[in-house]
């Protein structure tokens, strides 16, 4: 029975993704055959090191980059417990921290990355075996990482059913960058992309850093259009706490009184605060602390 480690949960999760495990049906002489396909030279190598590292075999390079092993004994071990076919291959129980090896392998070679800034920053994939997306969701979840499963349905009367499994938001895109990340070096690239894409949205002017920060203010409410035409002001941020702090350091400093209201949603349903001045005097304070004579 094969024990699993780091080296032979990356072997099982690229089989699992772009590698197949058969034999002949022929009665004759039979070929068990381990094989694996990737356009990465990348992956083809981790592929190689980490086959030949576990079973002490390097897989033999064929002319169009498949990588191929024909072993009976390997064979009998890997299919002993698990199926490798796109539509009923299984994942195995592992610990957190190989299962973190596992799931790079198969992002590696099924995953994409999309960076929209401002609009969708996301990784998916997709795969006709929903059991193996559902155990994939989990496995995130243990680790901390959310994602969002559906079904995309066919898109043929005879063709199965389409599953997929997305991960969007900074904190779990930071969280799949910190534990499990992609060799694939494109896909590694536009993770960080994604990642920086993010505007910051703390302001920064918290308690214990609203004195001397009269400059600091000015510069980020310069770039809001607060003021309204009837001589009112009113702005909104996604975080509540930066328009506390605003609203503090304002009445502590300029004795302009506010008022916070939310959460509310706009159309997309994304939370968010507003910040109003009612007084039309104290918002023609704040507008002469703006924009000083």
């Amino acid at each position: 029975m094969l024990k699993f480690n780091k080296h032979l949960a990356k072997i099982h999760a690229y089989l699992c993704a772009d590698g197949y495990v058969i034999t002949n049906p022929n009665k004759g002489r039979k070929h068990y055959t381990i094989g694996f396909r990737n356009t990465s030279k990348i992956l083809l190598s981790d592929f190689d090191e980490q086959f030949n590292v576990y079973f002490d075999i390097k897989p033999k390079k064929r002319i169009d980059g498949r990588r191929v092993v024909n072993n009976k004994r390997i064979y009998k071990e890997l299919t002993k417990d698990h199926n490798y076919y796109s539509i009923n291959w299984n994942f195995p129980k592992l610990s957190n921290d190989y299962g973190k090896y596992w799931l790079q392998s198969y992002f590696d070679c099924e995953a994409w990355v999309i960076n929209r800034i401002a609009r969708d920053r996301h990784i998916g994939v997709d795969s006709i075996n929903k059991e193996g997306l559902l155990s994939i969701q989990d496995c995130l979840r243990k680790i901390g990482i959310s994602s969002k499963f559906k079904n995309r349905g066919k898109r043929t009367p005879e063709q199965n059913e389409i599953y997929r499994l997305l991960i969007y938001g900074k904190n779990n895109l930071i969280k799949f960058q910190k534990n499990i990340n992609f060799l694939h070096p494109k896909k590694n690239r536009k993770l960080q992309e994604a990642i920086d894409s993010y505007v910051d949205r703390n302001w920064k002017i918290g308690n214990d850093e609203c004195e001397n920060q009269d400059e600091k203010i000015r510069k980020i409410l310069k770039g809001k259009k607060g003021f309204k035409k009837k001589g009112t002001y009113s702005i909104c941020s996604v975080k509540k706490y930066n328009l506390i702090h605003l609203q503090k350091f304002l009445k502590i400093h300029l004795n302009i009184s506010s008022s916070i209201y939310g959460p509310k949603f706009n159309k997309q349903c994304c939370k968010y605060y507003e910040f109003n001045i009612l007084n039309q005097k104290q918002s023609k304070n704040l507008k002469n602390f703006i924009y000083p004579q």
